[in-house]
């Protein structure tokens, strides 16, 4: 099931997205962005930088809502960043809330978090790891099941909070579980793991509350519960380990947030013993989710607002030793199918788009890739197009519009809105009798200009026919065009010296004719009123047909 996509036609190609991806797993084909499924971590970056709004996340309300209407319970498991996310006090106010959406229950997935905290405890006292990677991110996992599987000795064996929590709600529920949070690799791992019947994101929870005309104003007086739970912190960088408490002093306790940080990290772990790392795609975790509601106050506003509600509310800590679930989790490596071009094979596509030596290679990254032979090797899988290096293109452009305007059999001029010339091609110095150079001057300092400088600072569209050049006593034909985003007036000069004079050659021949088809006519018209006398018959007709001959001729005259 696809999570992402991008919308047909929408796509400018800015190649931003292509950027942004840590991974790489978006193509470009026929000018149009496509998430690659099983290269994406979904980390959601592309559909927070998209500048079109092309993305598209899959939207899973329809799912809830028939959820809803079944005759069985269904209960909501909510991420901690909630309070980062929706003006409540505490979470009973949005547990209200849920309830009057139509959900049996809710609860905080926050319970889940701190099982899983006493997972990470019970297996490193069992077994010692050289590093110990947290699982709770989705975006990290894949990340690592499928770029770095070298990594997977080092992931922790256990399952996220969401999915722990949902195996702990249907321990004691015969229900469905709907887990709501701010990331959208979530619905991902929703799908992919039975305990969990389906997965919301904070700006869908928000469109069903608007549809159901639920304001969470309504909810505030309700107080808090007094049960204190150290899971809260999650959301937050460092919050895993916060929530912890209890540290193995054999591991050094580090936080790595955003996916070029563990790209980084994870490049190098073999390099390091020793390390306990949270890690999570989202820079500052959580709080920072893709799908989050932007309130417009920042992370560090978000952050804030998790610390003091999780330090301000509850005496009494939470105890999860009651129950009694399988979190354990088996992560395994994914079959990317990616291939490597051999040296040859990649020189050959470098020189497709104008890379033909080392020099050549700009590393600019406009194309999205960081290096020109990381996007050579992108067209080689089909992932990429040669017309996406845009230097290249420019450069193709620019040499195209050079041979035109150079070979052109029309002359060709333009200005800028200062009327400043831009350009001057050989062939109108000729039409105009030029002989020096003029680009950057003012088309009014140029004398062989005048008989044409009105039609190209006009800034407007105009034909011109038969203007008449008085140096080279040339007859031309001036097209002249205004381009207002650009704000660039050019005009086409068309030598008809040729064709006015075959005109004129073609009137005196038409005239020659007439004048002699009007001395045939008087003589066989004399000739026709004797015939026709001698046969008693009346010329009328004849002289009529004769006339209408040499009207037709006459009237074709000058055509």
């Amino acid at each position: 099931m696809s999570i992402l996509r991008f919308k047909n036609a929408d796509c400018k190609n800015c190649y931003k997205c292509l950027r942004e991806c840590p991974v790489k797993a978006i193509s470009m084909i026929n000018n149009q962005a496509q998430i690659i499924d099983d290269l994406c971590i979904l980390c959601g970056k592309c559909t927070n930088i998209c500048p079109q709004n092309a993305k598209e996340v899959i939207n899973t309300i329809s799912n809830v809502k028939e959820l809803l209407s079944s005759n069985k319970d269904v209960i909501a498991s909510v991420a901690p960043s909630f309070i980062a996310n929706f003006n409540v006090s505490n979470f009973e106010v949005l547990r209200a809330a849920l309830i009057d959406l139509g959900f049996k229950d809710a609860f905080e997935t926050a319970v889940g978090a701190k099982y899983v905290d006493g997972e990470y405890i019970r297996i490193l006292n069992i077994e010692k790891y050289p590093n110990f990677i947290t699982s709770c991110c989705p975006s990290v996992n894949y990340l690592i099941q499928k770029y770095y599987p070298k990594a997977l000795k080092y992931l922790a064996p256990v399952d996220s909070p969401m999915v722990a929590h949902a195996k702990m709600i249907k321990k004691n529920h015969d229900c469905y579980v709907v887990f709501i949070g701010p990331c959208i690799a979530k619905k991902d791992e929703a799908h992919k793991n039975e305990a969990v019947d389906e997965a919301l994101t904070f700006v869908e929870l928000s469109e069903m509350f608007n549809e159901k005309n639920i304001d969470l104003k309504k909810y505030s007086e309700i107080k808090a519960t007094d049960e204190y739970n150290s899971g809260r912190f999650y959301p937050v960088d460092r919050g895993i380990i916060k929530s912890i408490k209890t540290y193995d002093p054999n591991y050094e306790y580090v936080a790595v947030s955003g996916i070029s940080e563990c790209i980084d990290f994870l490049e190098h772990i073999d390099s390091v013993h020793g390390m306990f790392v949270e890690m999570n795609a989202c820079p500052h975790s959580c709080v920072n989710g893709p799908a989050g509601i932007n309130s417009g106050e920042g992370c560090i506003k978000s952050i804030e607002r998790v610390r003091k509600y999780t330090k301000n509310t509850g005496v009494n800590p939470i105890d999860v030793s009651k129950y009694d679930i399988d979190a354990s989790k088996e992560f395994k490596a994914y079959d990317i199918d990616y291939k490597i071009p051999t040296e040859t094979e990649i020189r050959q596509i470098l020189q497709t788009f104008g890379k033909y030596t080392k020099e050549d290679e700009l590393n600019c990254g406009a194309c999205g890739y960081q290096t020109c032979r990381d996007k050579a090797i992108a067209v080689y899988n089909n992932k990429a197009e040669k017309e996406m290096c845009l230097p290249f293109m420019k450069e193709q452009a620019v040499s195209l519009s050079n041979e035109v305007i150079k070979n052109s059999p029309n002359g060709i001029i333009s200005l800028d809105e200062n009327n400043i010339i831009l350009d001057c091609n050989e062939r109108a110095k000729v039409l105009l009798g030029i002989d020096q150079v003029v680009k950057k001057k003012n088309i009014g300092d140029v004398r062989e200009m005048s008989d044409i400088a009105l039609y190209l600072i006009n800034k407007k569209a105009i034909d011109v026919n038969n203007a008449h050049i008085s140096k080279t006593k040339r007859d031309v034909e001036v097209t002249s065009v205004y381009v207002k985003n650009a704000k660039i007036n050019f005009a086409i000069i068309r030598d008809c010296t040729l064709e006015e004079e075959h005109k004129k050659k073609l009137k005196e021949y038409r005239e020659n004719t007439i004048n002699l088809t009007n001395s045939v006519i008087d003589k066989q018209m004399r000739t026709v009123q004797e015939i026709a006398s001698l046969l008693g018959e009346t010329t009328a007709e004849t002289k009529l047909a004769i006339y209408k001959l040499r009207q037709i001729l006459i009237d074709n005259e000058g055509k």
